[in-house]
């Protein structure tokens, strides 16, 4: 059934898309101000890993394109509404001039948005997954499927080389990609979370600072559902050519910014819920943009099992997740492969190769 534009509707779709996109950018805007003090905040002579620096430019970035994106939009509704600029003399006349610059850059500003955010993440996943380019490679590729069909899309909208019904099966497939895109890193990530959980529960060894490791997973989970969500709605109103797919379109912008926020923020404060019962500092693991320093370290290969588990598997992978080791505190142990651990407060052991036969219950010391 051939699409009937209605007009009415469609500009009523366009008003609530920008005023809820205002909406969601002022949310970001305090969400961003309050990251950046505490991405910023370390101490002095302090070396920022290479994560963090990828991440705060990254976060960076993504805010001055929603803040352009929000210029855009604003601009756009003074001339379409205020001005009454359309060729017919009505909003949407303008609204549907592709030509016009703004126009143009209000539809670009969203896939480079959104391009941003799943780079962010799939690098955050080869980072958590130890570097292994093997498991990204299946949401690399949707990355650069999705960026030829916007390349594809921004070109066709300022010069028409094909006709619509020819286009039609590219605009149809960049939400679904989107989507299957973005549950893939996400489940992977949470994956990789929940296996170190299991295998550190698996060989005696409990964390004791502020967060756990399946705290930080459903965190990721939570907070990337807002964008996931979205994503499934705009999959289900383009194919039923709803114009309120217009107002969930205009949220996508601010929402990937604040999810990769939400995750950093709700780390800082489920850690520092807990920092009374500890001496630990409450700052960010250096995967989520902080400078948070952890006791993982691995300096050799060698394998200690306890029953199934092995210490050493997985090691250089959780370095990633919490962040670097603070080299030089005599208040630390080694045990295998240079995983740092306090064993009990009353007595401090370095075991050797060989794990003792009866669990010992270890705690992982963090900054």
């Amino acid at each position: 059934m051939a699409y009937v534009p209605n007009d009415g509707l469609e500009q009523v779709c366009i008003l609530a898309a920008a005023w809820i996109e205002t909406l969601l950018y002022g949310f970001y805007v305090c969400l961003f101000i309050v990251t950046m003090y505490l991405i910023r905040k370390r101490e002095p002579g302090s070396v920022t890993p290479v994560t963090s620096r990828v991440f705060f430019w990254a976060v960076v970035l993504m805010f001055v394109t929603a803040t352009f994106h929000e210029f855009i939009t604003t601009y756009r509704l003074l001339r379409a509404y205020g001005w009454i600029l359309g060729p017919l003399s009505t909003p949407i006349s303008y609204y549907r001039q592709n030509l016009y610059w703004d126009n143009h850059a209000h539809s670009a500003m969203i896939g480079i948005m959104i391009w941003l955010g799943d780079a962010l993440v799939i690098y955050r996943c080869y980072i958590i997954w130890g570097q292994k380019l093997y498991v990204i490679a299946v949401p690399l590729l949707l990355l650069l499927i999705k960026m030829g069909f916007n390349i594809t899309l921004d070109v066709w909208f300022g010069n028409t080389f094909t006709s619509y019904e020819n286009i039609l099966p590219i605009i149809e497939a960049v939400y679904p990609i989107n989507f299957a895109q973005n549950v893939l890193t996400t489940g992977l990530i949470a994956y990789k979370i929940f296996r170190q959980h299991r295998t550190s529960r698996s060989i005696g060894l409990t964390v004791s600072h502020r967060i756990s490791l399946i705290d930080v997973m459903r965190i990721i989970v939570e907070s990337a559902l807002l964008y996931t969500f979205e994503l499934l709605l705009l999959i289900i109103l383009s194919f039923l050519k709803s114009p309120v797919q217009y107002v969930v379109q205009a949220a996508i912008i601010p929402s990937v910014g604040i999810v990769f926020l939400l995750i950093a923020l709700r780390v800082h404060m489920a850690r520092d819920r807990d920092a009374a019962s500890t001496t630990n500092s409450t700052v960010l693991p250096t995967w989520l943009g902080g400078n948070s320093e952890m006791v993982f370290r691995s300096t050799d290969t060698t394998s200690h099992s306890t029953g199934s588990s092995t210490i050493s598997r997985d090691e250089q992978s959780l370095n990633q997740i919490l962040g670097p080791e603070k080299k030089n505190d005599p208040s630390r142990s080694t045990v295998g492969g240079g995983v740092f651990i306090t064993v009990d407060q009353e007595s401090r052991t370095r075991y050797d190769d060989t794990p003792p036969s009866k669990p010992v219950p270890l705690v992982i010391a963090h900054e």
